[in-house]
């Protein structure tokens, strides 16, 4: 996700990153510092893991859409089990899945990528991350390129095309997911399943209003992949532009405003962290998972280390884009991404999924407004 940095921009008292940019999931996935050139992984390999990762988030979604009256899968059942309907289900939603996500997160690389060369820095294609064991199929990805040569406009060229160009792709896959979203009951759950509620940012919240108004009391939208790829989409680009260190808001921030960017990281860094501190000790063990995005970005470095040339102007045209892409933050950021309920009684959604409130959910294998489960299963309309 964010923008690979030149080696100039990581602090000097901490080591450099492995990899520039994480285009990841929910909270974690973080960018980092860059590599030299002969670190850089052949282009064969990046071929590889972009098939891989393509193949992972098909397979979360394929595995997904099973009968839930037939409890949770084994492996068996996964490859060959499956009835002729949920085979033709589980090929259309991890299709759908797959190539939404991919073009989001493609997008969003190959951005930074193109930027990059556009400018004359060499860089490595974007490499994927598949993982197959979590809801969404992936880790994200990374950009490595070329380290000391971008002055503040091209370091902030390279930042901003990566969140500009995965949203020109997730929010319109969300329009269309919300388009095609069904309603559904959210007042009970299929017993022994359960709901994997996705809580929607305010700019789904706002999506929802637009397209579907006020919903009756009890029923809500239900989840589709393209709903859930669009939201992860958004969810990741809003966290990697936090203004810090070497997120893309970080890039963005220190390029308008140069050294300054770094007090306020560090306001923003510890506020963070006694925020969460506290929900934590006060039994909040959701927001556990921002605890793992502090410690990636205290590893990376939360202050932002001079460009090339901090003197190069912008422009006006930049500086507004500049912060009108800040502010995207506070549209597509939510603190409390998801959450997972218990089913205690049988569900008359005609799809298993259920959305409450501005939230996206998920049970039995289908999925929800902002955002269904991918371990939940969806009924076939006769199953209502």
């Amino acid at each position: 996700m964010p923008a690979a940095s030149p080696d100039e921009l990581r602090p000097r008292n901490r080591p450099p990153s492995p990899a520039t940019g994480l285009s990841a999931p929910a909270a974690p996935s973080a960018p980092t510092g860059i590599p030299s050139d002969s670190s850089r992984p052949p282009r064969t390999w990046a071929i590889c893991l972009f098939l891989l990762t393509a193949l992972s988030t098909f397979y979360v979604q394929f595995r997904s859409q099973r009968d839930p009256r037939r409890g949770q899968p084994d492996v068996a059942e996964v490859i060959w089990g499956l009835t002729d309907w949920e085979l033709s289900n589980s090929i259309r939603h991890g299709l759908t899945y797959a190539g939404c996500l991919m073009a989001i997160l493609g997008a969003h690389e190959f951005g930074h990528y193109l930027q990059a060369r556009r400018h004359g820095i060499p860089a490595g294609l974007p490499i994927f991350i598949p993982l197959p064991m979590n809801q969404l199929g992936t880790m994200g990805a990374l950009v490595q390129q070329k380290s000391g040569h971008a002055s503040r406009r091209i370091l902030f060229d390279i930042a901003i095309s990566g969140p500009l160009a995965g949203l020109a792709f997730a929010i319109p896959i969300c329009c269309l997911g919300m388009i095609f979203a069904e309603r559904g009951s959210t007042e009970s759950l299929p017993a022994g399943a359960e709901l994997m509620v996705y809580h929607g940012p305010p700019l789904l919240k706002a999506l929802k209003q637009v397209v579907h108004g006020d919903l009756p009391k009890g029923t809500d939208i239900l989840m589709n992949p393209a709903l859930l790829a669009g939201w992860f989409g958004i969810l990741i680009t809003a966290v990697n532009l936090i203004p810090i260190g070497q997120l893309d808001g970080g890039h963005i921030l220190y390029c308008l405003i140069g050294r300054r960017a770094n007090t306020l990281a560090r306001l923003l860094f510890l506020s963070a962290a006694v925020a969460v501190g506290i929900l934590v000790i006060q039994g909040e063990r959701s927001y556990l998972i921002w605890w793992l995005m502090l410690i990636l970005l205290w590893l990376m470095g939360i202050e932002h280390a001079p460009t090339a040339d901090d003197r190069a102007p912008l422009g006006w045209g930049r500086t507004v884009l500049g912060w009108l892409t800040l502010l995207f933050m506070l549209a597509g950021m939510t603190l409390h991404p998801f959450e997972l309920i218990p089913g205690v009684a049988p569900g008359p959604g005609p799809s298993g999924q259920e959305a409450t409130e501005g939230r996206a959910s998920t049970s039995g294998g289908a999925q929800g407004v902002p955002i269904g489960d991918p371990n939940a299963r969806q009924h076939r309309p006769d199953d209502a």
